[in-house]
């Protein structure tokens, strides 16, 4: 057995200011002056009314985006202090570094520098260290070769303390961090124990 259901007659709700309008419509049909003054008078207190609730809620929905404004703000800041705390932690246990040692001395350039500029100038600094270093090896073996004689290890750091002042050697690696010679960053590390 099967049953049908009416459907629910639609209701619309009208507002105050919709009924007001109303009675004061059938007011004037009427024709009476003290029932349509009183129904003027209740339109216009619903219309105030109406206004006042939708500036409040109109306010309201202002105050409520700023409020989610400064929550989504808040986490976005907390996000960011963790990446950065996880950052800084990777950087301090895994941060790539190459050290050369010629002629009794070590050269370290990090290459985990957090900014963009001192990891090129890194690289850079690692490629003229490579290239001063594999030069004066090269003029070892061939002085080597020359005397058939093999000396023990170069003994001149010469090449490595002339690029140390220069812009086009070392001194850019320095001034950024990222070149230590010996654990030193000779004519910075000197100038700050004074």
């Amino acid at each position: 057995m099967t049953t049908m259901t009416r459907p629910a007659p639609e209701v619309t709700a009208i507002t105050l200011v919709e009924r007001r309008t109303q009675h004061l419509r059938e007011a004037i049909a009427s024709g009476d002056e003290p029932t349509i003054a009183r129904a003027e008078s209740r339109l216009e207190r619903a219309r105030t009314s109406a206004a006042k609730q939708a500036a409040r809620a109109s306010q309201r929905a202002e105050l409520q985006r700023q409020v989610d404004q400064v929550r989504r703000e808040a986490a976005r800041d907390e996000k960011a202090r963790a990446a950065d705390a996880i950052e800084a932690q990777v950087r301090e246990r895994a941060a790539p570094y190459c050290e050369i040692h010629f002629a009794g001395r070590s050269v370290r350039v990090d290459l985990g520098a957090r900014d963009q500029v001192a990891r090129t100038t890194a690289r850079e600094m690692l490629r003229r260290v490579a290239w001063v270093v594999s030069e004066d090896f090269r003029a070892l073996c061939v002085r080597a070769r020359q005397t058939l004689t093999c000396p023990a290890m170069p003994v001149s750091d010469e090449a490595l303390v002339k690029m140390l002042g220069a812009d086009a050697g070392l001194r850019p690696g320095l001034l950024r961090q990222v070149v230590t010679i010996d654990g030193r960053r000779p004519g910075f590390d000197d100038e700050e124990g004074e």
